[in-house]
């Protein structure tokens, strides 16, 4: 078996570059450093802020659709709903995925719940 093949724990430790510790820094390194730290989490969070908003759009598309698609009573009750609006965004798509069978299932369970 050739030994060569696999890594040196020790040889690979010993390549590592290391920082300096936080407290060895000066002012301006220990500013810079969290500035670096910030200006990742508000890249994260403006990525996190872009994919929110598109799928709330590619919701709020998704339900357009569906309303333009129905009847006019349901028209209406689609955009009259609350819980067709993007604060609703997953239980209301959580609902669509039922089947007609399942929806009527759960909400006769909802009225037994209800009146006993």
């Amino acid at each position: 078996m050739n030994t060569n093949q696999f890594w040196n724990p020790i040889t690979l430790a010993s390549n590592i570059k290391k920082t300096p510790s936080y407290e060895s820094l000066s002012t301006e390194d220990k500013l810079k450093r969290r500035l670096d730290r910030i200006e990742t989490a508000a890249e994260d969070c403006n990525f996190i802020i872009n994919n929110h908003n598109e799928n709330i759009e590619k919701f709020m598309n998704r339900i357009k659709t569906i309303s333009d698609n129905s009847t006019q009573y349901m028209k209406d009750f689609y955009e009259e709903s609350p819980d067709y609006q993007p604060d609703n965004m997953f239980d209301t798509l959580i609902w669509l995925s039922h089947s007609n069978t399942e929806k009527k299932d759960i909400l006769d369970k909802e009225l037994e719940e209800y009146f006993n």
